[in-house]
């Protein structure tokens, strides 16, 4: 796994003088200070853009290639890509074709993928001209780490092609997130930010709908007592009266307090049973048999 540092841009320049020779870089793709085409984006094919350099200094043992974006999601300068141990008698690269002993942590060519909406980001392909051949031993799976540790020192002259590239929102792309390097947290923290999203809204609603079944079954179970008691007053309607006893708490399954305190329209419901029995005393009927008033 690469780890995440900081980019190889300006941490050796201050160690030297300016040379008298003009190294120069530059890509038959696009000019410098200009959009990056989207082939050699995670837009596109994804490949390395043709590069070629001129003017190696006369001690040259060996070339590093770096591609930064310096406007990354994090504070530090990312580093995209590195390519070690290249032959100071190599004087181009091809689309796609990086001939080099090794590349930082063996990974192959990622180009520019900044998050949709976040503007314009500089990309620098970098070039340096080191004294030391090889910088990493053949065959080693170095980090950017080794890479900038081993440069100190041996930097015999740098330079830069800066190109630009911008995502707009909504834009797709062929290659997925996670085909990026390990170490690109720019998707990284985009994926993060609409995942947490998702998160907050999926449980915001399972607790809206939680609260809402609690309310109708509670309410349900509590429509079924008041129905329950209703039911065990109308049963026992003789023994209510308008003046007399008319304490219920025998015939319910709490006490009238409790009741009231649960079922609020108690006392309702006890005004309606009173009124019933005195429109049943008011309207008596007569037993077929003994002729005696049936309350």
């Amino acid at each position: 796994k690469i780890p995440v540092i900081s980019t190889l841009i300006g941490t050796l320049t201050c160690c030297w003088s300016s040379p008298t020779f003009a190294l120069t870089l530059q890509s038959s793709a696009f000019d410098e200070f200009t959009s990056i085409p989207k082939q050699y984006t995670c837009d596109g094919t994804n490949i390395s853009p043709p590069l070629s350099w001129h003017d190696l200094p006369e001690k040259t043992a060996s070339l590093v290639i770096s591609l930064t974006d310096a406007d990354p999601a994090t504070r530090e300068p990312f580093v995209h890509w590195v390519v070690y141990n290249i032959s100071p008698t190599t004087t181009n690269f091809l689309d796609g074709k990086a001939r080099a002993s090794g590349t930082v942590g063996g990974v192959e060519y990622k180009g520019p993928c900044p998050p949709p909406g976040k503007g314009k980001h500089r990309y620098y392909f970098t070039l340096y001209a080191l004294d030391l051949s090889p910088l990493i031993p053949n065959h080693a799976l170095a980090t950017v780490t080794d890479i900038e540790l081993a440069l100190q020192n041996h930097v015999l002259a740098e330079v830069q092609l800066v190109g630009f590239y911008e995502r707009m929102m909504g834009e797709s792309r062929s290659s997925d997130s996670e085909t990026l390097p390990s170490q690109n947290y720019e998707a990284l923290s985009e994926s993060v930010r609409f995942g947490a999203a998702g998160i907050i809204i999926t449980v915001t609603v399972s607790l809206i709908v939680s609260i809402a079944v609690f309310v109708v079954v509670r309410r349900g179970l509590q429509k079924s007592r008041e129905a329950a008691l209703r039911n065990e007053l109308y049963n026992h309607t003789d023994d209510l009266s308008l003046g007399g006893q008319s304490d219920v708490s025998g015939f319910l399954p709490c006490s009238v307090s409790e009741a009231s305190a649960s079922f609020p329209d108690v006392d309702e419901i006890k005004v309606e049973m009173a009124t019933r029995k005195l429109s049943r005393d008011s309207h008596p009927s007569i037993d077929d048999e003994e002729g005696s008033e049936i309350i």
